[in-house]
């Protein structure tokens, strides 16, 4: 008799999810952050922030929401241009803006994103090292880390297999 009460429970549970219909699949989240209220546009970003490097057709669209009127909105956005990673390249210059912005925690949002995203760029060093001067000790510390991962980045990238990386200072 227990096996039925949990597959009831679980049927219950799985309607009242698809109430409204929701699509969460990139696709279905580009088009709520397009079209939603805060709280839709919040779901939308964190959605895909939870796909990672398979939210990369949606790039474009984070990179507006980077300017959202909601600083949870923008903030989502930057963590989830950070979870794309480097394919994300596009979006560095207006990551790299957001380390000037007047909340901290939109400028440490950024500076963890910063790195990640520009891994492959020339960009980002600068941005990071500036960094180390904000206000704000948590985003000095986070460039200070982020720097510490461009530098590493950079080994791996000139050298020719890891043990060149552990075999130079």
């Amino acid at each position: 008799m227990r096996p039925l009460v949990i597959l009831i429970s679980i049927s219950v549970a799985a309607a009242a999810c698809g109430r409204r219909g929701e699509d969460y699949s990139v696709v279905g989240l580009m088009k709520m952050l397009e079209q939603g209220d805060v709280t839709a546009r919040y779901t939308a970003v964190s959605g895909l922030r939870g796909h990672g490097p398979e939210a990369k057709p949606a790039i474009a669209l984070l990179t507006d929401a980077l300017k959202d009127n909601d600083r949870d909105v923008r903030i989502e956005a930057i963590y989830a241009l950070a979870a794309i990673g480097p394919d994300a390249e596009s979006a560095l210059p207006q990551l790299i803006e957001t380390l000037k912005a007047q909340d901290a925690d939109v400028r440490l949002a950024g500076i963890y994103a910063v790195p990640i995203v520009g891994m492959r760029s020339s960009a980002a060093f600068p941005a990071a090292k500036a960094a180390l001067n904000d206000r704000d000790g948590r985003v000095r510390a986070e460039a200070a880390s982020g720097l510490r991962k461009l530098q590493l980045a950079a080994r791996f990238k000139d050298a020719k297999s890891t043990s060149a990386v552990s075999a130079t200072k």
